[in-house]
């Protein structure tokens, strides 16, 4: 829950009115992957690669200036590994919107 609130969370801070936010969910193999993909600010080439590092701030051209805490997205990404998942980010760059990608292994239940 955490996890996807955060992420959640982001894309719509950072998702202008009128944008747009899908949440997929789908199996691929064992494990469990969904994708949050927004029409949003996007991320820099330079950004993708700190994204995930404790007190990182991403600049916010709607605002000028820089926002959040930058723990949230260290957090996802700790709460995940916990789990034995993987998160990624992508963006084809700033104007382009943002995806975040979260495997997760998927849990069956024993009868």
């Amino acid at each position: 829950m955490q996890v996807f609130g955060n992420l959640i969370g982001n894309a719509s801070k950072y998702t202008p009115e009128g944008g747009r936010i899908d949440v997929v969910v789908r199996i691929e193999g064992e494990s469990t992957v969904t994708s949050i993909k927004d029409t949003g600010i996007g991320l820099a080439a330079d950004q993708l690669a700190n994204v995930f590092g404790l007190f990182t701030q991403i600049d916010d051209p709607m605002a000028c200036s820089k926002t959040g805490l930058g723990i949230g997205l260290p957090l996802a990404r700790q709460l995940v590994d916990l789990h034995g998942g993987e998160i990624e980010a992508c963006s084809e760059g700033l104007g382009h919107g943002s995806e975040f990608v979260v495997r997760l292994p998927t849990c069956v239940e024993a009868n």
